[in-house]
């Protein structure tokens, strides 16, 4: 609708729509897939970011859980104007040979002032940064795994260390500041913002843990020796660990770890005015710093 907003010319006075000006609120980014050429919605900014690294796979055959990938977490990280690229790491991927499980991958963001989050080792595999697989030593930005027993090992998660007898329970995932939003939210389904959990050992001997035994952030359950059994997933874009098998000859499959992703908060851009303003109007708005400039 038009509206006569002034008839003076000395004034400024036009013609044009009556609009307020308009907030642009801030955009919570959630990066799930490979993406080369990534851009800021508004402009440069210095952005919250999370990194979350691949979790390892489960190992076949009786096997110990993977490890997790690791979750980092930088305030106020510089980012350009210009596009740049964001790699999503895959979790690595459960597999029937018995000598170990698969690595996870590395998320990294490759911005002037790049960042990455490294990757949880497979099951019986030492991580060089993240967590180990069961039965295997992690590194300085995560946990080792557990020592098999009744259960094999569990996976170290980014919190805390695997388990080993009596249960191979996975390690605990770690939790990232609520600067993102907080659980519940659909995109913090269903583990909310703890990430990176170690994957369940598979059983032995007739030892069984539920499905439904898994650690906070993600971890694949692992599976009985009754009747074999792979062992589960990892949780997608949790960087978690998959589950051990339990099954000895011939043996399955360890469960997939988990893929990464990457979160960026972004500001809020400020203002945008549209339409034609009196300089009255502009004036007024502007001392009360709600006017782009």
């Amino acid at each position: 609708m038009t509206q006569i907003l002034g008839q003076d010319a000395s004034n400024g006075g036009v013609v044009g729509p009556n609009a307020a000006p308009e907030d642009l609120p801030e955009i919570i980014h959630n990066i799930t897939s490979t993406n080369p050429s990534f851009s800021l919605t508004y402009a440069a900014a210095n952005c919250d970011v999370a990194l979350v690294g691949g979790g390892g796979a489960g190992r076949g055959g009786i096997g110990e859980a993977g490890g997790a990938g690791v979750v980092s977490f930088t305030p106020s990280h510089p980012f350009p104007g210009s596009a740049f690229p964001i790699s999503i790491a895959a979790g690595g991927s459960g597999s029937r040979p018995n000598g170990h499980g698969n690595d996870g991958g590395s998320t990294t963001l490759g911005a002037a002032s790049p960042l990455s989050a490294s990757f949880g080792g497979g099951g019986s595999r030492s991580a060089p940064t993240g967590s180990g697989g069961g039965n295997a030593s992690g590194g300085p930005l995560g946990n080792p795994g557990g020592t098999p027993g009744p259960y094999r090992g569990g996976g170290g998660g980014a919190g805390s260390a695997g388990s080993g007898p009596p249960n191979g329970a996975g390690g605990n995932g770690a939790a990232i500041p609520s600067t993102f939003g907080n659980a519940p939210s659909p995109i913090f389904s269903p583990f909310g913002l703890t990430f990176c959990g170690g994957g369940v050992g598979g059983g032995q001997y007739g030892s069984n843990n539920s499905v439904s035994f898994r650690p906070p952030g993600g971890g694949g359950h692992g599976s009985p020796n009754e009747g074999g059994g792979e062992g589960g997933a990892g949780q997608a874009n949790y960087g978690a660990g998959g589950g051990g098998d339990g099954q000895f000859s011939p043996g399955g499959d360890g469960g997939n770890g988990g893929s990464g992703r990457v979160l960026i908060k972004e500001p809020s851009g400020g203002f945008i005015a549209t339409g034609i303003w009196t300089l009255k109007a502009q004036y007024t708005y502007l001392i009360q710093n709600n006017w782009p400039t």
